[in-house]
């Protein structure tokens, strides 16, 4: 698990693989702990934003693809969107406080 936290905002837990992969976005270095700037937020934000719109794009062809595929698999993967949602939340609430936001992996 990585744990997300700042002053402006409760916690937020990630499954490691997603959250490695958020910091891949970011363009961090994967390690035990780090820190998003405020200064650098907007620029993260923009960056989550756009891998979470082209997921969504690559999730829909996919998903015409494997239309007649009825496996529980399928139908119950979660999107992008869904899992970077509650985070971009969080740095939008960090940039209107002027706060950073770090990590932890657990």
């Amino acid at each position: 698990m990585i744990r997300f936290q700042s002053r402006a905002t409760a916690d937020l837990l990630m499954f490691t693989e997603h959250g490695v992969k958020v910091l891949e976005i970011w363009g961090k270095a994967i390690t035990a702990r780090g820190i998003l700037l405020r200064a650098d937020m907007p620029a993260a934000l923009e960056a989550l934003q756009q891998f979470a719109h082209d997921s969504a794009g690559n999730a829909t062809a996919r998903a015409e693809d494997d239309a007649d595929d009825d496996s529980a698999d399928a139908k119950d993967k979660v999107s992008w969107q869904s899992r970077l949602t509650p985070l971009m939340t969080t740095m939008q609430r960090c940039i209107d406080e002027d706060a950073d936001l770090t990590w932890e992996l657990r």
